[in-house]
């Protein structure tokens, strides 16, 4: 392959009077407001990300979960700065194939191929469409959010577990620092970015940027 961040609430159910003291009602709110998250960087095999989860990356600059955009609200799985307040995605998994909500569930197949978006009934959402190599041990492949951004579905979780997708062949509308362009002789399949629809929309634009087709090192946009 070539290639080139003080009340008190009084309530009487049944004529008994129950006293809620204002520090648990403040505890109360903590728990409703609670951001929880999965063990560390990783989803392994059997769990998966719903709701408010979200894993992040071990140095801590990079997390992945749920965002939603537009009104109505819509729905997607993406990798962001944490500490990047405005315009911090750079990569949307379901880019094209909004959700309603946030209860579906992005996870690994169960024959430990892919990383796949699926909702409680079983209907497929979005999935990494890796090269078809299921494990003789699904139950050791990890999907981890590594230092540098990419989204990596591995063998295991040592540094040399073998890499079976990641994301940073699939980008969205942003490079990160080790991140690559090029292109598979084997495959003919390109290694791009494509812009956002909109700033609230990043179904795929209109431009796209990728190596140039007689394989130059030119970055032409389309």
């Amino acid at each position: 392959m070539e290639t080139l961040e003080g009340v008190e609430l009084l309530l009487q159910p049944h004529g008994r009077r129950i006293l809620f003291r204002p520090f648990l009602l403040a505890f109360c709110f903590i728990l409703l407001q609670f951001h929880p998250r999965l063990s560390g960087d990783t989803i392994s095999a059997g769990h998966f990300i719903t709701g408010n989860q979200t894993i992040t990356s071990k140095g801590g600059k990079f997390e992945l979960g749920y965002f939603s955009l537009g009104s109505p609200a819509r729905y997607y799985i993406g990798i962001w700065y944490t500490d990047v307040k405005d315009d911090n995605v750079v990569w949307v998994a379901n880019r094209d194939t909004p959700l309603q909500n946030n209860i579906a569930e992005l996870k690994i197949s169960e024959d430990g191929s892919s990383l796949v978006i699926q909702t409680k009934s079983g209907s497929l959402i979005w999935s990494t469409n890796s090269t078809p190599t299921p494990s003789s041990h699904p139950a050791a492949r990890v999907a981890v959010l590594q230092n540098n951004g990419n989204l990596a579905l591995m063998d295991g979780n040592s540094s040399s577990a073998a890499v079976v997708w990641e994301s940073f062949d699939h980008p969205t509308d942003t490079f990160l620092p080790d991140g690559r362009v090029g292109v598979n002789k084997v495959t003919k399949q390109y290694i791009a970015i494509t812009s956002w629809k909109s700033k609230d929309d990043p179904s795929s634009g209109l431009l796209s940027q990728k190596i140039n087709p007689n394989g130059s090192l030119e970055l032409p946009l389309y």
